[in-house]
């Protein structure tokens, strides 16, 4: 499958100064290609869950970074993957998670 031109995103501003912060929906240039390594996903549902809410009011104890997408849980599909990638292909379902924090 050849990659997407564009995609849609829901992103959270981290603007300084004011809470709480935003998301903002947009339209972003989709990959050129990707890299050995990398797989390319198509999100379906998603959910928001009290940490997302915690982040947009500044009570999480992790910086927002700016632009970031606010997902972490979610299912999804494989629409591409890298040359170097062979535990996945196209048309797999996945649910991917966000990396915890070590404590």
């Amino acid at each position: 499958m050849s990659l997407p031109k564009s995609y849609r995103a829901f992103r959270r501003t981290a603007k300084a100064g004011g809470l709480p912060l935003a998301l903002e929906k947009v339209v972003e240039d989709g990959p050129a290609e990707l890299k050995a390594n990398e797989v390319l996903i198509r999100i379906h549902p998603v959910s928001l869950n009290f940490r997302h809410v915690a982040m947009l009011n500044g009570l999480y104890p992790v910086e927002v970074e700016d632009k970031s997408i606010a997902a972490s849980d979610c299912a999804a599909e494989v629409v591409s993957v890298g040359s170097g990638v062979h535990a996945f292909k196209v048309g797999d379902h996945v649910s991917p998670i966000f990396k915890p924090i070590p404590c």
